[in-house]
């Protein structure tokens, strides 16, 4: 039993051993000294975490003194001063952070303080890499052979006009520009400047075009609704959910594809997402009305039409015209004949076509596109037929 359990211990032991190591600070490769002037010296390093940076040196092994950084990053450069020319040192990097296991350390190794005057030119050696977050976001990165401060101008066109400056000295750069234009093209150059060494190197120009957000997907959804591309339009209403799920309008707007097609539990699923989300968009109420209509949910069709009244008598749906106030006076009239309120159903008409000119108590009155009938009822149903042939869109 004693045997088991001492395996079983150090299998334990082991395991805490593994995951600890799995997130222990390591140094990347060998540090590197670069002499920038002739007292002054930048020892660079890379660790796989971010982690404090801390460069002990001197003139023997036993590293008599030290340069740090308190700040936590896992490219290292720190620069030590005060060197005696042409002379032997040794040094050590140490790395360590209070989220990342026990602290790294390199070898001690030795560099001669010899500055030639030759290699302090600033100049960039990779190209800039973009990397887009969102559609009105984007990081740029890029690297210098010493350390230097970065800035990216940038505009929507060639003259640029705005710029961001990196936030500290290195030879890894990282700027991130914010708040532009969605689906907009965008140029840009990168540089770099310090003031201890030659050359503001610049980039060449290049342009990146940002992405759309759910607003401009929703505006493309309902353009292609309108050119009856309706598969192209589920696509775009779709791409806006991605970008954010909890957009009233892109539920409602793919609601209107649902409708379109005569899925009429998905449209329905839809369009009460979509109010729920955002309970003043008028064009789910309307779409829902229609959709209650032809389900003859008389009630249901009455009280979502006349929340669109009530809230604007003359509405008309921003991206798509056909879908207005005169919509939903139609399913008023529809839904009004279904339930035999004649009345209403004839004041809808009145609004939409005042010069109608039916009379419930005139029989000659009771004619519709040159047709006379025999009954005001069927006069007034041949009106709200002629009404909707001539005023809902395809």
């Amino acid at each position: 039993m004693r045997k088991t359990t001492y395996i079983i211990a150090i299998l334990i032991t082991l395991v805490i051993y593994s995951a600890c190591e799995k997130d222990a600070i390591k140094i990347i490769g060998d540090p590197s000294v670069t002499m920038i002037s002739s007292g002054t010296a930048e020892v660079k390093w890379e660790t796989n975490f971010p982690a404090k940076s801390l460069v002990r040196y001197g003139l023997t092994e036993r590293l008599e003194n030290k340069a740090e950084d308190e700040e936590e990053r896992q490219y290292h450069s720190v620069t030590i001063t005060d060197l005696i020319p042409d002379t032997v040192y040794y040094y050590r990097v140490e790395s360590s952070s209070s989220n990342f296991g026990k602290e790294a350390k390199s070898h001690v190794q030795e560099f001669i303080s010899t500055y030639s005057g030759l290699g302090n030119e600033l100049f960039i050696i990779t190209e800039p890499v973009l990397t887009f977050e969102n559609p009105t976001s984007v990081t740029i990165r890029w690297e210098t052979n010493l350390p230097s401060r970065g800035v990216v101008y940038y505009g929507t066109t060639p003259t640029l006009g705005d710029s961001v400056l990196g936030e500290q000295e290195s030879d890894h750069h990282l700027v991130k520009l914010e708040d532009l234009l969605p689906d907009t093209v965008y140029y840009y150059v990168v540089a770099n400047y310090s003031d201890y060494f030659d050359g503001q190197p610049v980039s060449d120009t290049s342009q990146f075009t940002t992405g759309l957000n759910e607003q401009n997907y929703l505006v493309q959804g309902w353009n292609y609704y309108i050119k009856k591309e309706y598969a192209n339009a589920l696509t775009a209403f779709n791409a806006a959910l991605q970008l954010n799920d909890a957009y009233g309008g892109a539920y409602i707007g793919r609601g209107w594809y649902y409708l379109k097609i005569g899925s009429m539990d998905d449209a329905l699923s839809d369009f009460n997402t979509g109010l729920e989300l955002d309970n003043t968009l008028l064009i789910g109420y309307i779409g829902r009305s229609v959709l209650y209509l032809q389900q003859e949910s008389y009630a249901e069709a009455i009280a979502d039409a006349i929340v669109v009244i009530d809230a604007d008598p003359d509405y008309v749906f921003s991206y798509n015209s056909d879908i207005d106030h005169v919509l939903a006076r139609l399913v008023l009239a529809q839904a009004y004949y279904a339930t035999q309120e004649y009345t209403l159903a004839q004041e809808q008409c009145d609004v939409i076509e005042p010069a109608n000119g039916l009379d419930p108590l005139l029989p000659q009155t009771w004619v519709v596109d040159n047709v006379t009938y025999d009954s005001y009822l069927e006069a007034l149903l041949s009106l709200i037929q002629y009404l909707v042939s001539n005023n809902v869109g395809s």
